[in-house]
């Protein structure tokens, strides 16, 4: 029998978490704080993402003393940024072999119970070193609506800065839609054509919190590659373009005929809201967590 599952919410809360912290309420699991942690609880707790406070929780309740197991969940890149003190952050030179180093460096291993991975490609990296599963993110139904009119020709709620600017800026002509969070951000996302989203660096690591965000909403998505966005398909649930090739590939979208675009939208919602659905994959997990 699989243990309860416990979701860790940070105190400070991330913009760009909105989303997973969304689907996990959704889900209707039990949700915490760090400083609420009960180590002798019989249960897994799921931390995502890892800041200097969440460290100090674990390192006042030792591995040693918990009945409670807890895992790291990563849904960002190689090394995500740990938030820590002084407005620093903890960060890699982007290689596997730098990642277990700063792993070891702050004793992370000896924290944590399990790491999940969200992308397949690092797990099959660093499950040999790593006590590590595979967990694929999906989506949830009740996270959007599908789109109805189509106000925006796309969109990409991200943060445009380095290798995403001039991307943003082959965009003129086309009816881009503004960020938004909250529920100014379900309409806006409604009433687009497409999404389009480009990695934050060279690694061809993929963003399945945005990919869990189409599936709600039948977004029809035109990716930067990725290394393995398993358990989406590339040219069924999604479209893939180099970055070089990715504003052509979104003109040329806008121009087209939009009913295979909306059927591809149609089969990440399928994917990500139906057969992934993040409630079910986090009860598996649990299943083979520890």
């Amino acid at each position: 029998m699989a243990k309860e599952v416990v979701f860790i919410h940070t105190a400070k809360e991330y913009g760009s978490y909105a989303d997973y912290r969304s689907l996990t309420q959704l889900s209707g699991f039990e949700i915490c704080n760090e400083n609420q942690i009960d180590p002798k609880r019989d249960c897994i707790y799921v931390v995502s993402p890892v800041n200097e406070s969440v460290i100090s929780a674990l390192k006042a309740r030792p591995k040693a003393s918990r009945t409670c197991k807890i895992v790291w969940l990563f849904l960002e890149r190689i090394l995500p940024p740990l938030d820590m003190k002084g407005g620093g952050v903890v960060t890699g030179d982007g290689s596997i072999e730098e990642f277990k180093s700063v792993l070891r460096k702050l004793d992370l291993i000896n924290l944590f119970d399990k790491f999940w991975f969200a992308d397949r490609s690092i797990y099959d990296k660093v499950k040999n070193d790593i006590p590590s599963l595979f967990a694929p993110v999906g989506s949830d139904e009740r996270l959007g609506t599908p789109p109805t009119t189509k106000t925006f020709d796309i969109t990409h709620m991200s943060y445009v800065a380095g290798r995403r600017v001039p991307v943003l800026n082959g965009m003129k002509g086309l009816k881009i839609s503004p960020n938004a969070w909250g529920e100014e951000r379900k309409k806006i996302l409604s009433a687009t054509k497409f999404m389009y989203c480009v990695h934050q660096d060279n690694d061809i690591i993929f963003e399945p919190l945005r990919f869990a965000v189409c599936s709600a909403f039948a977004l029809p998505l035109i990716c930067e590659v990725c290394a393995d966005p398993f358990p989406y398909e590339e040219d069924v649930d999604f479209t893939d373009a180099s970055i070089q090739m990715l504003v052509q590939t979104v003109q040329e979208a806008v121009r087209s005929n939009y009913g295979p675009w909306a059927d591809m939208g149609r089969r990440m919602w399928e994917k990500g809201t139906q057969k992934y659905k993040f409630e079910n994959n986090v009860k598996q997990m649990a299943l083979e967590a520890i």
